[in-house]
């Protein structure tokens, strides 16, 4: 009897061990699903919420899921992640609905790509009538350089990409623009392989982004050669092996490439965090006397935000913002006033456009 007693207790505590560990933290984040977790409102009018609320913070979640994800992987090869999925030959892409319907080509709207269009050609000649250059850059996803691996039955329509529909208008604007997209493909069909298997779902890898890096450099460099080029022999070239995905334990040990450099001149600059528009998470500051060289100001997301180092050896001042932070054209005018840039270079990726500006 004293033996039942005793299991009855360790199992309620088992059962209840997840509630008492739940995560109450205010303004919490979760790695595994990249994004905030949800905060507590007590609403038995909305208990949809309150549900979700325990959810996404009740204790032991992330084990929990890295153990679903090990059993799917090993008993029916599938990868289950809020963010990820298998594609063929188990490259991993987003599983996202934006990225899915990029590449299915169901997101395709024209009018929004003439919008965006004329909106970029405004902070162009904005850029312009500050007497400093301006690039725009439009990088891909993984999907779109290696499609061959995607996922198996999900079958793209025959109609223009969202990304064919921008650069289309783009073109007609007469701004100075560039896609990532001929560079790396070029590069794959010539043996290098520019997104990594694995590790990172969408992102290029560093040999990808040194290339069109160097496509950036190649373009500005027309308009002011003050401008050091981008050169290999800057940095220490070899590879690290990577063990999990992002925001992730699943385990890949992956082997990927590796860019270091040489040396380290540039030093981050504090100075404007609290006095520039949007979010200061978003925003980055370097400063580097040991060259003379144009300041460039740059708006981007993730794909040359992980670059960084591509950038800030080679300009006298570099600074990083999201575009997200641009909610009105006003805003935009005050980075330029603030930092006064010799060169505007504005990137974002065809799954991720800036839609806040535009509504």
């Amino acid at each position: 009897m004293k033996k039942q007693i005793i299991f009855c207790i360790i199992y309620i505590c088992l059962l209840l061990a997840p509630a008492f560990t739940m995560n109450i933290e205010k303004n919490a984040i979760s790695e595994i699903d990249n994004t905030y977790l949800p905060e507590f409102t007590f609403d038995l009018n909305n208990l949809e919420e309150i549900g979700t609320y325990v959810e996404k913070r009740i204790g032991g979640r992330n084990e929990m899921i890295l153990a679903y994800e090990v059993f799917n992987d090993r008993v029916f090869n599938i990868l289950v992640h809020p963010s990820y999925m298998y594609g063929q030959d188990k490259w991993v892409y987003f599983n996202t609905t934006a990225s899915v319907n990029d590449y299915l080509r169901i997101n395709i709207d024209e009018e929004y790509a003439r919008d965006f269009a004329e909106y970029i050609s405004t902070l162009s000649a904005i850029t312009e009538e500050n007497d400093a250059t301006f690039l725009y850059i439009l990088c891909v996803d993984k999907k779109t350089i290696y499609p061959e691996h995607y996922v198996q039955g999900l079958n793209p329509r025959n109609n223009i990409s969202r990304t064919d529909a921008i650069l289309n208008a783009i073109s007609e604007t007469g701004i100075n623009y560039m896609c990532a997209r001929d560079r790396l493909l070029v590069a794959k069909e010539n043996g290098l392989q520019v997104y990594n298997q694995k590790y990172d779902a969408g992102h290029w890898n560093e040999d990808g982004a040194f290339l069109v890096c160097q496509d950036i450099y190649t373009n500005l460099r027309q308009f002011n050669q003050s401008i050091p080029m981008l050169k290999k022999e800057n940095y220490n070239i070899g590879t690290i092996t990577e063990e999990c995905l992002i925001s992730s334990e699943f385990r890949i040990d992956e082997v990927v490439p590796y860019y270091e450099n040489k040396t380290v001149n540039a030093v981050i600059d504090t100075t404007y965090d609290n006095c520039v528009p949007g979010e200061v998470v978003a925003f980055k500051r370097y400063v580097n006397d040991s060259v003379d060289a144009p300041k460039i100001l740059i708006f981007r997301d993730s794909y040359i935000d992980m670059v960084s180092k591509f950038f800030v050896e080679n300009f006298s001042e570099t600074t990083f913002a999201s575009h997200g932070n641009l909610t009105s054209i006003e805003d935009f005018e005050e980075y330029l006033r603030i930092f006064q840039p010799d060169i505007v270079l504005f990137e974002n990726v065809e799954r991720v456009l800036p839609l806040e500006i535009l509504e």
